[in-house]
């Protein structure tokens, strides 16, 4: 268990729809918090602290500088640190020993840095024998590399990932190796009157290397959308896509454009919606009622088409609401959601919000990502 401090704004209030909502807190900042408080268990910290809460309490509380992070949506890494309680004089000299080890480390001068790590190993009353451990394991793994002059000690996952694959090796691990590739992008679209900061929990379980979050207005028509969707990604693929709900039919219709090897829709309408069908007679103005009915051009044309990729439908069962035809997540209709017969259909007992919160539609994306990359490599 660990915790992650950063300082910065961020949206704090009452979220979501007249459906569902709750009290939460969004924004940069907030998600780089949890990017901070992930790294814990790997740099055997209890407490990691952002550049930005550092700078603001430095002369207040015992800070050791811990590495430099990528943080998604970051082109330049941020600090990060450590605190630990109850400093003792002694543990000043110390300080600037561990201080010396990273400018070591930076300037390519790997043995020093190991050298300054077995030094201070015992201090700080062994609070840190864990993160030393790690840090000798990454420079010996540095000194294996060819690396640039003008490298910075700057700490990518990649880094971490090759890390690790250098340590099986060196200890005869027979674990199957996990197989990455650096072309694939995974696009995320969110469902109607939402944004991509909806899948912020899903991001943070599934920790993907390229991403693409696409946010679209749900005031224009689904033409206009697909179009610009289309802009933003062709040219990067190929793609694995994942859409919830409306974003989920962006998904299908993108197949049609760019090169897709994959995907994962969520309690996406795929026959459409019988109350967009008089929806869009009491509020005539709002595109998504004309483009999600049943006889809408978007439904005609993805009932047309035929997937040949990898495709899994998460079917949302719980939070059944009266208005709609028949069983539902409290937004869409079972019916719907189980429409096509091309593709995967995996049932959660979530209501149709509820799984942009959960752990096993994490999962399942991460297992149909993985299958999706095995046959691309075979």
């Amino acid at each position: 268990m660990g915790a992650g401090i950063n300082t910065g704004l961020g949206y704090l209030g009452e979220m979501g729809s007249t459906l569902r909502h709750s009290y939460d807190v969004l924004g940069d900042s907030v998600s780089t918090a949890a990017r901070i408080e992930s790294k814990c268990k790997e740099y055997g910290c209890v407490l990691l602290v952002g550049d930005a809460t550092y700078q603001r309490t430095r002369t207040d509380f015992f800070y050791l500088k811990v590495d430099d992070l990528a943080v998604k949506g970051k082109t330049v890494g941020i600090g990060i640190w450590t605190v630990l309680d109850k400093p003792y004089p002694a543990w000043r000299s110390a300080q600037k020993k561990h201080e010396q080890m990273h400018e070591d480390y930076r300037a390519q001068r790997l043995d020093d840095a190991i050298d300054k790590c077995r030094m201070l190993y015992t201090h700080f009353d062994h609070q840190m024998e864990g993160y030393y451990d790690m840090w000798i394991e990454r420079c010996e793994y540095m000194k294996t590399q060819d690396l640039p002059s003008d490298w910075n000690g700057f700490s990518s996952q990649q880094v971490n990932n090759s890390m690790l694959n250098y340590i099986r090796n060196l200890f005869g691990s027979t674990a199957t190796e996990k197989h990455t590739t650096d072309d694939i992008n995974v696009i995320w679209l969110h469902g109607a009157n939402q944004t991509s900061l909806s899948f912020r929990y899903l991001q943070m379980q599934t920790n993907f290397a390229n991403e693409i979050s696409i946010n679209y207005s749900s005031m224009n028509r689904f033409q206009d959308n697909i179009e610009m969707i289309v802009d933003a990604v062709k040219g990067k693929g190929p793609h694995f896509v994942i859409g919830h709900s409306m974003g989920g039919l962006y998904a299908l219709h993108l197949t049609q454009w760019v090169r897709v090897v994959g995907g994962v829709s969520i309690s996406t309408p795929f026959r459409g919606s019988s109350t967009a069908d008089w929806a869009k007679y009491i509020v005539p103005s709002y595109p998504l009622f004309r483009d999600i009915g049943r006889k809408s051009d978007p439904i005609r044309e993805a009932n047309e088409m035929q997937l040949e990729i990898p495709w899994t439908q998460i079917v949302t069962t719980t939070g059944s609401v009266p208005y709609h035809n028949g069983p539902n997540d409290g937004v869409c209709t079972l019916a719907s959601m189980t429409h096509r017969e091309d593709m995967e259909h995996i049932e959660v007992a979530h209501t149709h919000y509820e799984t942009m919160c959960s752990d096993s539609v994490a999962e399942i994306i991460k297992r149909k990502y993985e299958h999706a990359i095995q046959l691309k490599m075979q």
